[in-house]
């Protein structure tokens, strides 16, 4: 497969606005590239629709417009946000067939949260038999991206059995996305280990960060860590 191209440079100065809380400006240019057809840009701006911001009304159904064309366009995080919105009945009909669709399509182009909620139905068993296997190997998968979510999700899996790697990947989660609940989980999953094996969680914690932080460089202009909060 090969790699995704990045976005032009315009684009990436209203990505990092975005990121950097400069919503009014991110609004500005996002429009402007909306306007020449950039689907990334169009995914961005339902995140503002839905979340209400950069002085927009919050308003799910405008935000899935604009993730319909996104996610039509190719755009794989509108697919996830579009396929989210599906599964939730909030701004689009409640269609979980339409939403596993959208989520393969994502998945398809490796896209880690595409992947943590195929995991999820899996898990769960919606749509299909309930697969703990299946689940726990999607989370693996979007885990390796350094996607926090998956990552205490998949360490979850292994607590029983490995708590040493279980602790190992909630270590890496915490410190790769300064992700509080990972940090939380991994205090109370350490709290019933020996001493021994929470240093060796220690060591194989930071060796997976820095291995997964070289590999999350070629994807980094990938907006992985919005996922989440459109829908």
């Amino acid at each position: 497969m090969s790699a995704p191209q990045a976005p032009p440079p315009s684009l990436l100065e209203a990505l990092d606005a975005f990121e950097r809380g400069k919503l009014n400006l991110a609004r500005r240019l996002l429009e402007e590239a909306g306007n020449r057809g950039d689907p990334l840009a169009d995914g961005y701006l339902g995140m503002l629709h839905w979340l209400g911001k950069a002085g927009l009304q919050a308003n799910a159904d405008e935000a899935v417009k604009h993730f319909r064309r996104a996610a039509h366009a190719g755009d794989v995080i509108a697919q996830v946000n579009l396929a989210l919105a599906h599964l939730s009945g909030v701004g689009a009909a409640r269609d979980e067939a339409a939403a596993r669709d959208w989520l393969d399509k994502a998945a398809a182009q490796d896209c880690a949260p595409a992947l943590h909620h195929l995991g999820r139905l899996a898990a769960a068993g919606r749509g299909e038999p309930a697969d703990q296997g299946k689940a726990r190997d999607l989370w693996r998968k979007a885990a390796e991206h350094g996607y926090a979510p998956s990552m205490r999700a998949y360490g979850a899996t292994l607590a029983d059995h490995h708590p040493v790697e279980a602790l190992a990947w909630l270590y890496a989660a915490a410190s790769l996305a300064a992700d509080d609940t990972a940090a939380k989980e991994a205090k109370f999953l350490a709290a019933r280990m020996r001493a021994k094996d929470i240093s060796a969680a220690h060591r194989k914690g930071r060796a997976l960060a820095r291995r997964l932080a070289r590999g999350a460089q070629a994807n980094a202009h990938l907006p992985y860590s919005q996922a989440e909060a459109a829908v």
